[in-house]
């Protein structure tokens, strides 16, 4: 593991085989190689969360992903990090405002039941934004997940599983500079009980690519945007929502 650290600190390491006893690691200034036991981890923290820049799990797995990195400030990029097993990502980088790298491909949610307020908050996220691959079939919460990540322009959320969704609300709300939503074939929203406000101050959203996704799911995003006061109509010949108003 590679960890960068803008003053000197203490790595807490959590090891899968005990879950209950911290190791420690010190951190200097710069980039530190820490030379760890097993890559299974069951969770990391840190002295002074706000110093940690920077961190290369070079293939190491965490299967306690609740609350992670929540309100790392310092915190820029995570790499090569696996999340197999792991049966909650709530809040996992919730407050992360300066993290604009995060290899999200890489991030498993099979097992995962709670993936809500995943990235709230994440302003530094820029630009384009992967999440096709994502397995999020059992996931029932899904709150928040992108709330508030006013840096990225277009996300790809189609090849989402989302039969199992009750309580979406804000998924994609305060994403003020989103243009662009992918969906897709597999999305399912009869389970939606609970979807308030998904879209709420997104005025710079014009398309959604619909890839696939029915009819149901199709007026189940028209009204979504209706909701916040976009008026938006569907285009069989490119299958996508398009704003009007």
């Amino acid at each position: 593991m590679t960890v960068t650290a803008s003053g000197a600190t203490t790595l807490h390491v959590y090891y899968a085989s005990d879950s209950s006893t911290a190791v420690d690691y010190t951190l200097e200034e710069g980039e530190n190689t820490v030379n760890l036991d097993s890559k299974e981890l069951y969770s990391v923290s840190a002295e002074d969360t706000s110093l940690i820049t920077a961190i290369d799990f070079n293939g190491c797995n965490v299967s306690h992903c609740a609350n992670l990195f929540y309100g790392w400030t310092g915190l820029t990029s995570v790499k090569n990090l696996k999340t197999e097993g792991c049966t909650s990502h709530y809040c996992m980088f919730r407050g992360c405002t300066a993290l604009s790298e995060v290899d999200a491909d890489q991030l498993d949610f099979s097992s995962s039941t709670i993936i809500s307020n995943l990235f709230y908050g994440c302003i530094s996220l820029a630009g384009t934004f992967d999440a096709s691959s994502w397995e999020v079939g059992k996931a029932e919460n899904a709150n928040s997940v992108f709330n508030g990540c006013t840096g990225i322009t277009s996300l790809d959320c189609s090849g989402w599983d989302t039969s199992r969704m009750t309580g979406p609300q804000y998924i994609f709300s305060y994403m003020t500079r989103l243009t662009t939503l992918s969906i897709g074939s597999s999305w399912g929203v009869s389970g939606m009980t609970a979807y308030a406000n998904w879209f709420t101050n997104d005025s710079k959203l014009t398309t959604i690519c619909c890839n696939g996704a029915s009819e149901a799911v199709r007026e189940w995003f028209i009204s979504r945007l209706s909701d916040a006061g976009f008026t938006f109509t569907y285009d069989s010949g490119t299958d996508t929502l398009t704003k009007t108003t």
